[in-house]
C-alpha cells in the first residue's frame, strides 16, 4: 500500500516536475561526474544542463563486472576504447575492455560507442585530476545479480560518495509490477531515497 501511494504521488510530482526544479535548485552550480552501473545518472546530467564527465552513461555493466572494475577504475580510464574489443552483437554494440563487458545500449553502433567513450573518458580523467576521486559519485544496484556479496564488496570499496540499490522484494523502489526499476525508473523514483540522493553532493 506504502509502495502504491509513494508511486502515485511520484507520478504527480513527476508530471509538474516538482522534483527536477528541486534539484536543480539544490544541485545547478555543482560540478558533477557520476560512475554508474546502468543509466541512472543520464537524467541528472539533462536536468542540470551539464555535459557528460563519465563514459558511463548510455549504457551497462554487470554488477559483479562493475565492481571488480571499480578498485581499478583510474587504470581502466587510460584504456583506449578500439573497435577490435567489440564482439558480435545484433541489438547493440557490446565491448570487452579489460575482461569488462559494455554493454552500449543506447548507441547506434560501435564508432559512435568509442567516439563518446574515449571522449568522456578523458574528461572523466580531467575530471579526478582537477576535484580529486572523492568528488566523483559512484552507484551500483544488484538488478541483474542476486550474490549478496556484491553490495559488501561494493560498500568495501573506499569511495567517500557512494550508493548501492539491492533488489529485495517489496522494497519501496520496486515497479508497482513488483520488477526491480532499470536506471532510469530508478532515478525517477528518487524521491523514495531523496535524503540519500542529495546527500551524494554534498560539498560539491
Amino acid at each position: 500500500m506504502i509502495n502504491f501511494i509513494l508511486h502515485k504521488t511520484n507520478k504527480i510530482l513527476s508530471k509538474l516536475k516538482v522534483i527536477d526544479k528541486i534539484d536543480f535548485i539544490l544541485l545547478n552550480k555543482k560540478k558533477i561526474a557520476i560512475v554508474s552501473n546502468n543509466c541512472w545518472n543520464i537524467r541528472i546530467y539533462k536536468n542540470l544542463k551539464q555535459p557528460y564527465n563519465t563514459p558511463f552513461v548510455g549504457l551497462f555493466i554487470s554488477t559483479p563486472d562493475f565492481i571488480n572494475m571499480l578498485p581499478n577504475l583510474q587504470n581502466f580510464l587510460h584504456l583506449e576504447l578500439k573497435q577490435s574489443h567489440f564482439i558480435k552483437n545484433d541489438n547493440y554494440p557490446i565491448a570487452i575492455l579489460d575482461g569488462v563487458k559494455i554493454n552500449f545500449l543506447h548507441y547506434k553502433n560501435s564508432s559512435s560507442s568509442i567516439e563518446k567513450w574515449n571522449k568522456r573518458r578523458l574528461r572523466l580523467i580531467n575530471f579526478i585530476n582537477e576535484n580529486g576521486l572523492d568528488s566523483v559519485i559512484f552507484k551500483c544496484c544488484d538488478s541483474d545479480s542476486f550474490d549478496n556479496n556484491d553490495q559488501y564488496k561494493f560498500d568495501k570499496l573506499k569511495f567517500k560518495r557512494k550508493i548501492y540499490f539491492k533488489n529485495i522484494k517489496n522494497s519501496m523502489i520496486m515497479n508497482l509490477d513488483g520488477t526491480f526499476p532499470d536506471g532510469i525508473q530508478l532515478y525517477k523514483i528518487r524521491i523514495a531515497y531523496y535524503f540519500k540522493f542529495i546527500k551524494l553532493f554534498r560539498g560539491l
